[in-house]
């Protein structure tokens, strides 16, 4: 039986690591067959092998100089020579990635790759020169480098330039990418000093701009791995962990409806968070360059401001929600403004008509329900579908009250007051408009017609059932909903109702008649002060 030859079973071994991607172990197993062959026995493919492992591990000096060594084995072996030119290419060695292309069209002028190497080359020549000409703020620059970016991608630096360039357009999470990148592929090569301040900014851009505290605090913990006592890190990374805290517990206390410490979170404690965060959101813009500084679009201050939104509203502070809302709505940008904060803000604004009953309002609904139409035309949110088709109904019921007799406005009283309340109104009414009170006929005349809405009004509000009645859109006095006596205080009621009331009023033993009729009611109706306290028996 034959005796393996360890060395091809090395050799072998070492060619399957390659195969099946296990790149360290064909390293290892090409490093220990280098090194226990003399240099004379040695062949090109084992160091091209090796050096195929070693990129793959972006060990890029290590493989390059086992390339050249290949090369200079075997001068006219083609794949080292257009390995090296690809490989400086992409790292920008051009000057290098030149040399080896002469190489290559020396051994094989025929070679179409050499084409391909010289049209990559003529492009890269092109964008620098755009890149020399662009100005730093330009769009021009950014694509400059992004094209110089697609043709030498491992090219470090000008991921770094672009990043600088996005976060000055105010291109956040863009920025946020290639600034991650970039320290990615060189965290491992330079100093933890050297690259602090792009571990920071990378973290503010995350945490103030984005509102990834997670990520933020993930970016300030690889610098502190590399230097756990450089200071910068440590004052930021507490600095976000705090804030972090602040920001999880406001979420936490809206979830669990703890609305008070919400709100005093988001809005009064030390300022409030939201106004915080923005402060720092703006410094750091400017610090940074950002062209555009108005309506920026910061994310958490967005988020906390809609939650604060939502937070009125859960308390049923519709008239303080009105403002909130409509500031949340205008924060978010248009790809990240979603149906569900123009509901609330839609909600915000109906509820507040109802509550108050200025139908004047209700104008404000129309352009808010177009948005929300047109973000929920795709939608396959039915949550927020149902909230909407409510609030479009109530909307509907407001707008036929809108059109009928205000019973709370024309006894001066608000939607949620009390029966005494509204008693005590309309006692001090009635005395304002007593028909007794009047001089001529015309002003007694005018006097007779308010006080007969007041009558209405009171008769409506002050029975529970009839009031249910009215809030809910239906005129007791005017149950048909087409009816066209809309304006008409004496619709659906006996126009002398104001006469259904006897007041008696009594003055210093000085009693006087006040009499009123009609061609259908000749009845008399007597009113008398006693000049004591209200005198109105009711």
């Amino acid at each position: 039986m034959p005796t393996k030859n360890p060395r091809a079973t090395a050799y072998s071994l070492a060619d399957e690591h390659l195969a099946a991607g296990r790149y360290a172990n064909a390293v290892s197993e090409y490093s220990t067959l280098i090194d226990s062959t003399t240099s004379e026995n040695l062949n090109h493919l084992i160091y091209y092998k090796r050096a195929t492992a070693q990129l793959a591990l972006g060990k890029v000096s290590s493989a390059t100089s086992d390339l050249q060594k290949a090369l200079e084995i075997t001068p006219t072996f083609v794949s080292a020579a257009e390995k090296l030119v690809d490989v400086n290419i992409k790292y920008g060695n051009l000057d290098l990635a030149k040399a080896f292309l002469a190489k290559l069209f020396d051994s094989a002028p025929k070679n179409p790759k050499i084409a391909e190497y010289n049209s990559k080359l003529a492009l890269i020549e092109t964008s620098s020169n755009e890149l020399e000409a662009a100005s730093s703020d330009s769009r021009t620059r950014i694509k400059a480098l992004s094209n110089l970016i697609d043709l030498m991608p491992n090219h470090y630096s000008y991921r770094l330039q672009r990043a600088n360039s996005l976060l000055k357009e105010g291109s956040f999470d863009e920025a946020a990418v290639d600034l991650r990148q970039y320290l990615g592929n060189v965290m491992s090569t330079l100093s933890t000093s050297a690259l602090q301040d792009h571990f920071i900014k990378l973290a503010k851009i995350q945490f103030l701009l984005l509102g990834n505290f997670e990520n933020a605090v993930k970016t300030i913990k690889y610098c502190l791995n590399s230097d756990p006592d450089n200071k910068a890190c440590k004052t930021i990374f507490k600095h976000i962990k705090a804030t972090s805290k602040l920001y999880n517990k406001a979420m936490a206390d809206f979830k669990t409806k703890q609305y008070t410490s919400c709100i005093k979170i988001i809005s009064k404690t030390d300022g409030g968070l939201a106004n915080n965060i923005l402060k720092e959101a703006q410094d750091f813009v400017l610090e940074a360059g950002v062209l555009k500084k108005d309506n920026l679009y910061i994310k958490p201050v967005a988020i906390l401001t809609s939650i604060h939104c939502k937070t009125l509203i859960s308390m049923k502070a519709y008239s303080a929600a009105i403002p909130v809302c409509e500031k949340a709505c205008n924060l978010f940008n248009e790809d990240e403004l979603d149906s569900e904060i123009l509901i609330y803000k839609a909600q915000a604004i109906i509820k507040n008509i109802e509550k108050s009953g200025d139908y004047d309002d209700l104008s404000k609904l129309g352009p808010i329900f177009e948005q929300i139409d047109k973000k929920l035309e795709d939608s396959t949110n039915n949550s927020d579908k149902n909230k909407y088709a409510k609030i479009k109904n109530l909307h509907s019921k407001l707008v036929r009250m809108a059109g009928r007799k205000d019973y709370y406005k024309t006894l001066n009283v608000s939607k949620d007051a009390s029966q005494s309340e509204i008693k005590k109104s309309y006692r001090k009414l009635a005395i304002k408009y007593h028909p007794d009170r009047t001089k001529g006929e015309e002003d007694k005349k005018v006097a007779e017609n308010k006080m007969a809405e007041i009558n209405l009004a009171y008769e409506v509000l002050r029975d529970e059932k009839k009031r249910e009645q009215f809030d809910n859109g239906i005129d007791p006095n005017d149950p048909d909903p087409n009816s066209q006596h809309g304006h008409n205080p004496f619709a659906g009621s006996d126009p002398s109702a104001f006469h259904q009331h006897a007041f008696h009023f009594g003055g210093g033993g000085m009693p006087f008649g006040f009499s009123q009729g009609s061609t259908r009611d000749q009845r008399k109706y007597k009113f008398a002060f006693n000049g004591q306290g209200n005198p109105f028996g009711f």
